[in-house]
């Protein structure tokens, strides 16, 4: 069993020409509580919704208590506490879903 609760390796994303995520490394380990903080724009809310299976990486991976995480595969979310700043809705979430979510 790996030490840390949340491994990104190699993490980039971009929306058309603009880089957001360029090859984010990052481990949190096991029993710590962890935050994102930073300026508009620098990726946070980008690498949340790409570790809770809602967005997919251009390439890179994301390991929530060794599970993979996938794009539309939010099996590890059990395992997350989110609560984001401006909510959104899914249109390939129905709505028990998104409440279980």
């Amino acid at each position: 069993m790996n030490k840390d609760i949340l491994t990104i390796k190699d993490l980039h994303k971009s929306f058309g020409s603009k880089v957001v995520l360029d090859g984010l490394d990052l481990s949190v380990p096991r029993g710590s509580v962890f935050g994102f903080i930073g300026q508009n724009g620098a990726g946070k809310t980008t690498t949340m919704k790409i570790i809770l299976g809602l967005l997919a990486p251009d390439r890179g991976h994301v390991f929530v208590a060794d599970e993979k995480v996938s794009f539309g595969n939010t099996r590890t979310n059990r395992l997350i506490g989110y609560l984001p700043d401006v909510p959104a809705f899914y249109n390939y979430m129905k709505p028990h879903e998104y409440l279980k979510f």
